[in-house]
């Protein structure tokens, strides 16, 4: 007979996961993404959109100026209570007369010292950087609420 034999047990070592090469890949990767990601500016303009509900209190009720400054081809319209205050044609250069803007929009606030609010409207035609130099002359005559809204078709001259 054969002699007994001893079988011999193979002893599987279970390696450790070797993560080097992974971690030099982000290593690089990390700065690299860092640098050549584009961070936007972004500018916040604050602006208060009108509400339609009724008044509560009697005390809501009272009469609104309705200022509404309105931006259009022709130049610009500073109207309220349903009356044309003031029509500001476009300037010889073809832009608009802000400084006059900022000169009615102060006699508007002088006489109505408690009003708050004006309506800046704009037809689709007109630049948005206008509409900002005209929410800017607002804010600098002392209105701090805001809104935009789309702009009357033009009267015929």
């Amino acid at each position: 007979m054969f002699p007994a034999t001893r079988r011999s047990r193979v002893v599987r070592v279970q390696e450790d996961l070797n993560i080097t090469p992974i971690m030099n890949v982000f290593m690089i990767l990390v700065p690299f993404l860092l640098l050549t990601a584009a961070f936007a500016h972004t500018a916040m303009v604050d602006l208060n959109l009108p509400v339609s509900s009724e008044p509560e209190t009697e005390e809501e009720e009272k009469v609104d100026l309705n200022l509404r400054v309105s931006v259009t081809e022709s130049g610009l319209r500073v109207e309220g209570n349903e009356a044309a205050l003031e029509r500001l044609p476009r300037l010889d250069d073809g832009s608009y007369d802000f400084e006059g803007l900022g000169r009615q929009l102060s006699e508007v606030r002088e006489a109505h010292p408690d009003e708050q609010m004006v309506i800046v409207a704009a037809s689709p035609a007109i630049r948005y950087q206008s509409v900002v130099s005209v929410m800017d002359r607002c804010k600098s005559a002392g209105f701090s609420e805001i809104s935009i809204g789309p702009a009357d078709p033009e009267e015929p001259r």
